[in-house]
């Protein structure tokens, strides 16, 4: 009951409103009450002050200073090194041969960095074509493994006959009946060679 009361209306704005008679946006001023204005007012205070809850982001900023850090130390000493051997030192030549001598792999590459990482990293020209080589063969060989497989499965199909790539204990006489039995079928309907 409290509060219909509270809904309901003065008697003195009652009164006023009957009275006036006046537009809504008389009416609408002349509810509200005195001191209220239609500016927007902030509260502050009103939840309290805590520091919000979050993961610990020192390992993302740990591996992002040490990425940078190891990326600079690795670039920039590279990249002085590329100029340098790019300005100074130059691609290499090709040149007659001395009787007697014979080059090394390494040294057909024209330039200084890939001369030096095939001398010290990669493996020599002979041995990773002779690597290839031996792929080769390997891929060749389980091709004519393949094929032969092929090729008996169809004979054995052609012959019908009893022994597989696997062993099931079979007895011949079933072998033999059931070859019996399709030839006197072929026959019989004039399926016959």
């Amino acid at each position: 009951m409290v509060a219909f009361s509270l809904l309901r209306f003065s008697s003195r704005q009652g009164s006023l409103l009957l009275r006036l008679n006046k537009p809504v946006s008389t009416l609408q001023t002349l509810l509200k009450a005195p001191g209220v204005t239609s500016a927007v007012v902030r509260h502050m205070g009103a939840h309290k002050h805590v520091i919000p809850i979050q993961p610990s982001r020192f390992e993302w900023h740990r591996f992002r200073n040490d990425f940078h850090f190891f990326t600079l130390l690795g670039v920039v000493p590279l990249g002085l090194l590329t100029i340098y051997v790019n300005l100074f030192v130059g691609n290499a030549e090709l040149a007659d041969i001395p009787e007697g001598y014979e080059p090394e792999d390494w040294e057909y590459s024209k330039s200084p960095i890939s001369q030096f990482l095939c001398k010290r990293l990669y493996d020599p020209m002979q041995m990773s074509y002779e690597k290839r080589l031996h792929h080769l063969h390997e891929k060749n060989e389980r091709r004519k493994q393949k094929l032969l497989e092929r090729e008996v499965h169809e004979v054995m199909a052609s012959k019908q006959d009893y022994m597989g790539w696997y062993y099931v204990p079979v007895s011949k006489s079933y072998v033999d009946e059931g070859k019996k039995f399709t030839k006197d079928g072929a026959r019989d309907y004039g399926l016959e060679e």
